[in-house]
């Protein structure tokens, strides 16, 4: 069992280092989050599923084999030293976090004049070090920067201040365009959206085209990578950022305005096509959903 744990700490630990490279790779690029993110998380549930399998097929095994024997220690046996051994139990979960001293479990009261039921014991040790890798789990959490909770409360506040609330929007990748036809009200959809953002785009190349760069090179978009993002913009799922909300003002000759808890104030595109009070208003999260980056739409608040 210690070798199988040993192996299980050094695969947790390659895939920490794994995923910390995707992670920046994620950041950097902007239009493959929602891919590389989805790995991530793909790459953790399928390491959790087998390390749990395998855990669960080697206590299978010593449970059915003759205690007695040596050579056929169970999961229980296995995690007898965690039980008292703080040092141990982080190391299997792999923590940071200075971990609580586990009480020791005390011996199973037994009728008097018969020996002390081993199975029993098992059980109690191993439920002794399960609970002592859960509080070591609670403990690191609590020691770890909430993102999501922040920006929620950060933007919770500054929505309240200007009387305003979210309208759920979801996060398919059409948030930012099915936001605005939200705002809109008419029988505009995020389909018509995005043919109007990516034709003012293909109509204003030299406005545009300087702020997108080619994923390979680094370099601005040539006159045919600059078609072939208008096309993937009218066409697919493609998440919009600021140059398609730029596009949509200009497009609706509509102020739009930004809401996010990085700034005290809204971000205005389109300012000069009036003032903030006929804005159309979207909030945007970083951090409060699971595939990235999302846009929601803003109503007034009512009580």
């Amino acid at each position: 069992m210690d070798d199988l744990l040993a192996r299980h700490r050094r695969e947790a630990k390659a895939l920490q280092a794994t995923l910390t490279g995707m992670r920046k790779q994620a950041q950097a690029d902007k239009k493959r989050k929602k891919e590389i993110l989805a790995d991530m998380a793909k790459l953790e549930a399928d390491l959790k599923a087998k390390h749990a399998q395998e855990v669960a097929e080697f206590d299978a095994t010593g449970s059915s084999a003759n205690s007695s024997d040596p050579a056929t220690t169970t999961l229980a046996d296995a995690m007898d030293g965690l039980a008292v051994s703080a040092g141990a139990a982080t190391a299997m979960a792999g923590a940071g976090a200075e971990p609580s001293p586990a009480p020791a479990p005390g011996p199973v009261e037994q009728p008097k004049g018969k020996k002390p039921n081993r199975q029993q014991l098992r059980k109690q040790r191993k439920e002794a070090a399960l609970e002592q890798l859960q509080r070591e789990a609670a403990a690191e959490a609590a020691n770890s920067v909430n993102h999501e909770q922040i920006e929620r409360e950060m933007l919770q506040a500054l929505l309240q201040r200007h009387k305003l609330r979210v309208h759920s929007i979801a996060p398919d990748g059409h948030c930012l365009y099915a936001s605005i036809a939200h705002q809109l009200g008419d029988a505009s959809t995020y389909t018509s959206l995005r043919q109007l953002a990516a034709q003012h785009l293909r109509t204003h190349p030299d406005e545009y085209r300087p702020f997108l760069v080619d994923e390979a090179t680094g370099d601005m978009l040539t006159d045919d990578g600059f078609r072939a993002y208008c096309t993937k913009i009218e066409s697919t799922a493609e998440w919009g950022g600021q140059i398609e909300l730029r596009a949509l003002a200009e497009a609706l000759r509509r102020p739009i305005a930004v809401y996010q808890s990085s700034s005290p104030d809204p971000l205005v595109l389109g300012a000069e096509f009036g003032p903030i009070d006929q804005a159309l208003r979207v909030s945007y999260h970083q951090h409060q959903y699971g595939l990235g980056e999302h846009y929601n739409s803003l109503v007034p608040l009512t009580k």
